[in-house]
């Protein structure tokens, strides 16, 4: 079985028509191991390193599990994630500030459902408000954000 294919158990015994249990024991009685590959912590730096410096200190851990995986190494997120931090301490630093929490505004509504924000139009044309040129929506616009 190719190490790189992700084939579920219960996909594969339901195509087999046989039991999950009886697909693992004859995995197991073959020989065939699904685990994880044993790679020193060295190996994996270079690899996350060199990928790293190809695609720039901005990527982040999904697309360096990606890359790893597409090599054929089956390795835990947590440890391609201390790889990074140890490779790449200063990309880090750099990706948590990005993603720094965004401020919120609060807001006072005399009850529910009585400030609608208006970021995209396509959700509410299950309720059947459509804003076309022809048909003006009722809308309150207020600058002030006080009661």
């Amino acid at each position: 079985m190719d190490p790189r294919r992700n084939i579920y158990i219960t996909k594969l015994a339901s195509k087999l028509k046989i039991s999950q249990n009886t697909l693992r024991r004859e995995i197991k009685l073959l020989g065939i191991d699904r685990g994880h590959t044993k790679i020193p912590d060295r190996a994996l730096d270079q690899i996350v390193h060199d990928f790293l410096q190809k695609k720039g200190h901005t990527t982040g851990s999904g697309y360096v599990i990606g890359h790893v995986r597409r090599k054929g190494i089956r390795v835990q997120r947590h440890c391609i994630r201390a790889s990074i931090s140890r490779v790449d301490r200063l990309g880090r630093t750099m990706r948590r500030n990005e993603h720094a929490k965004i401020p919120r505004r609060s807001y006072h509504v005399p009850r529910p459902n009585a400030l609608w924000h208006m970021d995209g139009h396509h959700k509410l044309i299950a309720w059947g408000i459509v804003d076309t040129p022809t048909m003006p929506l009722d809308v309150k616009y207020n600058k002030q954000n006080t009661p």
